[in-house]
């Protein structure tokens, strides 16, 4: 008998051991109950970043459409709060991440502007508390989510080297333009552009952070091409930018530098029918918010076997040549 207790034990020991060395990096470690209460009314709080770009106001868009969907299916209230941290300080984010929390949030969206800075709030408010993330586009360094609809990042920055191969002849220099230096999408991004572009035979210079906006795409082109004019080719991790660097290539009478941009707006749209920006990668953020509201959905009511914890989002690459085929994307009619 004694020994059988002491095999018991060391069983439950050794299980707490194990239990104690993995680290959860996605579904949160206590899931609700299946036939838990709903309230009559549900509070979700979305976190953005750079609220006012066209792919922010579709990611918001995609999840009204699904909370719609939730009410009508289970007959309760579900009202949705956004915060736009902006552009120009990434700690904002942390304290409308802590103001959605007090506000007693069911349960949050987030669009992580920098994916270290915003893991601390995850963790140590909504982890800690039990209160489920989901998160779209973007990845986090650290912290336990629902689940995460994202672009392969890597095979569209590999999309954007081919294009720019595509108009660069081997052994032209192109150059990346970065206004997220501390986001891992990007990063990754990046990675794949660079590794697809050198394979091609083209020539990868260091890339040039820039401001997310119009005129620090301009500014930053005519110093870049000020100081080496040979650059033949110019890749941009997002649009916005990008059009600065369309008008900064027109002002100086520049037919032959390239630009391969990223994500999709009116501006970005018509730029690409005038031949001044000749590709751009296109996500599909409707389809990220509509979906992490699903997720965030399912693990809310306890539907835990509908969760998928990693779901690829649709990619697209428009050209002049098929542009009418993006005039009803909600990234452009969202004005």
């Amino acid at each position: 008998m004694k020994k059988l207790f002491l095999m018991i034990a060391l069983l439950v020991i050794t299980s707490m051991l194990l239990a104690g060395c993995q680290k959860a990096t996605s579904v949160p470690t206590e899931e609700p109950a299946a036939e838990a209460q709903l309230p009559e009314e549900m509070l979700i709080g979305v976190s953005q970043r750079w609220g006012t770009a066209a792919f922010l106001k579709t990611i918001d868009l995609g999840a009204r459409d699904a909370a719609k969907e939730w009410e009508e299916k289970l007959g309760v209230k579900i009202e949705l709060r956004t915060t736009d941290a902006g552009a120009d300080d990434p700690s904002q984010q942390v304290r409308d991440m802590e103001d959605l929390y007090n506000l007693g949030v069911n349960g949050l969206l987030l669009f992580p502007g920098d994916s270290s800075v915003v893991s601390d709030p995850l963790k140590t408010i909504y982890n800690a508390n039990k209160v489920p993330v989901a998160i779209t586009d973007i990845g986090v360094d650290d912290g336990e989510f629902v689940s995460i609809v994202v672009t392969d990042n890597r095979k569209a920055g590999e999309m954007a080297g081919e294009a720019m191969a595509e108009m660069v002849a081997k052994g032209g220099k192109v150059v990346v333009f970065n206004h997220a230096p501390g986001n891992n999408n990007v990063t990754t991004r990046i990675q794949g552009f660079t590794e697809k572009a050198t394979e091609l035979g083209l020539v990868v210079i260091p890339e040039k952070v820039i401001k997310y906006s119009i005129e620090g795409g301009k500014q930053v082109t005519e110093d870049t091409l000020a100081s080496d004019p040979d650059i033949a080719g110019i890749f941009l991790v997002g649009n916005v930018p990008a059009v600065g660097v369309a008008s900064a290539l027109e002002d100086a009478g520049n037919t032959t530098t390239k630009i391969v941009a990223f994500d999709l707006d009116n501006a970005t749209l018509q730029a690409v029918k005038d031949g001044l920006i000749d590709a751009s990668i296109v996500q599909d953020p409707y389809y990220m918010g509509h979906e992490a509201m699903n997720q965030l959905m399912y693990f809310i009511t306890g539907e835990t076997s509908e969760i998928t914890d990693h779901i690829p989002a649709p990619i697209r690459i428009l050209t002049q040549e098929n542009a009418g085929e993006f005039e009803s994307d909600p990234q452009v009619t969202l004005q």
